[in-house]
């Protein structure tokens, strides 16, 4: 699978096209988000991913957790091996 390191490389984010039919990615330890005015840890795990206007939307039913991270932030931390796209 293709690791993205760019916008262009995530254009089924916004509705584009489609990256090798991703929708969900696993978390691993290292991902923090700002949650209200302070940084929170994303608990590790799978979530589903939907685009929200220029970012990333990652929710989970089974941890109850829902956060965003821009499409920058998003690509870096696929880059870093932080997160794991999963095909399906």
């Amino acid at each position: 699978m293709k690791i993205p390191a760019t916008v262009a490389d995530l254009e089924w984010l916004e509705g584009e096209g489609e990256l090798l039919n991703v929708r969900k990615a696993v978390v691993r330890s290292g991902v923090v988000y700002a949650n209200g005015e302070a940084a929170a840890p994303a608990p590790c795990g799978e979530y589903e991913l939907a685009a929200d206007l220029g970012a990333v939307r990652l929710s989970s039913v089974a941890l109850a957790r829902e956060f965003t991270l821009s499409i920058d932030a998003f690509c870096r931390l696929v880059a870093e091996g932080r997160i794991s796209m999963v095909a399906e």
